[in-house]
């Protein structure tokens, strides 16, 4: 039974029944009194009655069991007994008492009590009555009241059940909630309408470490971070608006350690709800989830390595800025840098080093750019500046003089000094041009600075786009070229200086375009190289000049000139141009001695590991290797004498400066001292006068090629020249 008074409860109640009907049966005696009233008894019992009465009032019920308030209903019985006996003999009065008893008895104790005591009542009730009346009488009466008594005071123990499982429900209901609240990992406040802090629940002295007795009697604006007191007042405003609103949004929170913490509150209007009268607030902490998301974010627009702003950043802000630019007309610039001789250090040191150096460059480019412009990597070694509000045409050239000069002192990777540069191209804008144009534009410009010779910054203008889509067109028709038969191999003649004989013959590719006439390999060759196009240009050839060699070398035996061809650094680099070549040589049949492979100063320095390997994979075919342009390279000698080289071919650009037989040529005389020393041959190329021809014997230099011993033409041409007198002797 959920009982709904306590025991000591019980015993004051009870207490406060004899009290009372004492204190009414001391007062009878002074009001008009029925017939056979004896005042002395009746007297008796009120004072026995209040003395009880006052000693239940004070009794420890607290400590027994709550059966020891019935020891009282037996002395109580009796009690209405005598009162009945010696107060006149009202069998009404006399009911009452009783259906008091048992309302007592009903409301303070179990089910079943009252009917457990209808006995001692039937007995208690009908001795007293039969004394002073009829036993028929008596009887009567009893058969009604000790039902009625009995039956009330059961009636009034289902009520007390009833209303004790009631409250059990709510203590337990309130426990719970009270339990919930206490131990729940969300703070649970509640706010009046000016945003005073009422009531905070435990976790707010865990979550924001004040003392739970702290914040209560604060406004909550107090602690909420300045940023966000908008919302937050919007929100208060948006549930004062009508009871029962509630809305979500997320704030931050003062810690006691100064520090914000982000929550995800949800306000609820219970203004008029009685136990409420106020604004409940659950706060969660979201702190972490909010940082993760912040870092995700962070990760998403900014290049881990550097911890620049990405590509997706660069154009998000870029397409912003462009937009703006197109309305109120402000200037903006692009600047496109790639790193010079990254690739170098990459392959050299690893791509671990390479990241460390990448770091090292954005911490040292960043000064270099001015406040509130975005500094970006694109990728790999491209970086990309942003410069928002040019007013000054000159302004995005200082800044590309400022990067290009941070990068002058050298870095230290891993022990390692290196030194880079950059290549700069400059875009400008206001608003007319889309953000791939501006991009595409800074890039070409990047592009023409690479090709004037590295660490300088070009600006874009609209010759560069022309020729971006003249190269793009080229691009397009190079690779049907081969296809449609309009490539040819042209062959100019090298001559034996002491004897005059042709002795050997170039090959150089030419291109009849459809549109734009005779192209030579300067015009086609590098676009073939960007674009990988020169793998099937460079095969295509060699195919042709040694199929040119082998009809030679059929006629004319060992008078067969040797035939040269050029190769790319991408053919050199791939590990198959080794088995390319012999797979030529063995289709054709011509001799491997009869065939030299020239190779660039620049493209032998480009990977020097690399290019020691696949050398040495041709020469063990039995081909000859040729150093051709030698001059205008940065060979290294030590790299030079281990190279397995046979020839060097002295660039036009030292042989054309001399107009006199006698005039003193030192870098000549010192080339061919050195490629004798080293047990190579050389060759002197753009041979076009007599006097080069003369001094270059003077100098001992036995072979030459130039338009002086004839130019590039017909495989034709050279065979007339092999069955005619000897050329200059």
């Amino acid at each position: 039974m959920n009982e709904p008074l306590t025991r000591k409860q019980v015993g004051q109640v009870g207490g406060a029944l004899f009290v009372g009907s004492g204190a009414l049966t001391l007062v009878s005696p002074f009001m008009p009194t029925p017939p056979g009233f004896e005042r002395t008894g009746v007297f008796a019992i009120g004072v026995l009655a209040l003395v009880a009465g006052l000693g239940m009032w004070k009794l420890p019920w607290e400590r027994w069991p709550r059966w020891a308030s019935l020891t009282v209903v037996p002395f109580a019985l009796a009690l209405i007994g005598l009162h009945n006996y010696w107060g006149g003999q009202d069998p009404y009065r006399y009911t009452i008492f009783f259906m008091v008893c048992f309302a007592w008895l009903g409301m303070s104790h179990r089910r079943g009590v009252s009917s457990a005591f209808a006995p001692l009542l039937a007995v208690g009730y009908l001795v007293p009555l039969a004394a002073t009346h009829h036993p028929v009488w008596a009887v009567s009466s009893a058969a009604y009241a000790v039902p009625l008594c009995a039956l009330m005071g059961e009636t009034l123990s289902w009520f007390a059940d009833q209303l004790g499982q009631a409250q059990g429900a709510l203590r337990h209901s309130e426990e719970r909630f009270r339990s919930l609240v206490q131990n729940a990992a969300d703070i649970i406040a509640v706010v009046d309408a000016e945003g005073v802090l009422l009531y905070d629940s435990p976790a707010a002295a865990r979550l924001l470490g004040y003392d739970h007795e702290q914040l209560p009697g604060s406004n909550v604006m107090e602690l909420v971070h300045p940023d966000d007191h908008q919302p937050v007042a919007a929100a208060f405003d948006e549930v004062l608006a009508r009871p029962g609103a509630a809305t979500t949004l997320e704030l931050r929170t003062r810690h006691v350690d100064g520090q914000w913490k982000w929550f995800e509150a949800t306000l609820t209007n219970l203004i008029d709800e009685p136990s409420v009268n106020g604004i409940v607030a659950n706060l969660s902490d979201v702190t972490d989830r909010r940082l993760s998301a912040e870092r995700l974010a962070h990760h998403a627009y900014h290049d881990v390595l550097t911890g620049l702003p990405n590509r997706a950043a660069f154009l998000g802000r870029l397409e912003r800025v462009v937009q703006r630019a197109a309305t109120d007309g402000t200037e903006l610039a692009v600047l496109f840098l790639d790193l010079d001789g990254f690739k170098v250090v990459n392959d050299t040191l690893g791509h671990e080093s390479g990241d460390r150096l990448l770091a090292q460059v954005a911490h040292r480019l960043t000064p270099a750019v001015r406040p509130g412009d975005v500094f970006a990597r694109l990728g790999g070694d491209e970086f990309t500046i942003l410069l928002d509000g040019v007013d000054d045409p000159a302004v995005p050239a200082r800044v590309a003089q400022r990067l290009i000069r941070s990068l002058e002192a050298a870095f230290d990777v891993d022990g390692h000094e290196v030194y880079l540069s950059c290549s700069i191209g400059i875009a400008l804008g206001q608003g007319r041009n889309s953000t791939e144009e501006l991009l595409r534009q800074a890039d070409l410009a990047m592009y023409r600075a690479k090709d004037r010779g590295r660490c300088r910054y070009e600006v874009f203008d609209e010759t560069l786009a022309e020729h971006a889509q003249l190269r793009l067109a080229l691009e397009a028709d190079l690779r049907h070229a081969v296809e449609r038969g309009e490539l040819r191999v042209d062959y100019q003649p090298e001559v034996n200086l002491e004897s005059g004989d042709v002795v050997g013959a170039e090959a150089l590719v030419r291109w009849a375009h459809p549109t734009r006439g005779d192209m030579g390999a300067m015009d086609f060759v590098p676009v073939a190289e960007e674009t990988g196009l020169i793998g099937a240009v460079g095969r295509w050839v060699l195919e042709q000049a040694c199929q040119q060699a082998a009809v030679w070398h059929a006629e004319l035996g060992s008078a067969a000139p040797r035939m040269s061809v050029n190769v790319s650094g991408r053919q050199l680099q791939d590990h198959r141009f080794p088995l390319e070549v012999a797979s030529v040589l063995r289709r054709t049949g011509l001799p491997a001695s009869l065939l030299t492979l020239e190779i660039t100063e620049s493209v032998l320095m480009d990977d020097a590991e690399l290019t020691m390997s696949a050398l040495r994979a041709l020469k063990t075919l039995g081909v000859e290797l040729a150093i051709d342009d030698f001059g205008t390279g940065y060979s290294s000698l030590a790299y030079l004498q281990l190279f397995p080289v046979d020839w060097i071919k002295i660039d036009r650009s030292f042989v054309e400066v001399i107009v006199s037989p006698s005039e003193e040529t030192p870098i000549i005389s010192a080339m061919v001292a050195m490629a004798r020393s080293l047990g190579m041959e050389v060759v002197a190329e753009g041979i076009e006068s007599v006097a080069q021809l003369e001094t270059l014997r003077m100098l001992g230099c036995r072979r030459a090629q130039g338009y002086l011993f004839g130019r590039p033409g017909h495989p034709d041409v050279i065979a007339q020249q092999l069955r005619v007198a000897p050329v200059g002797a």
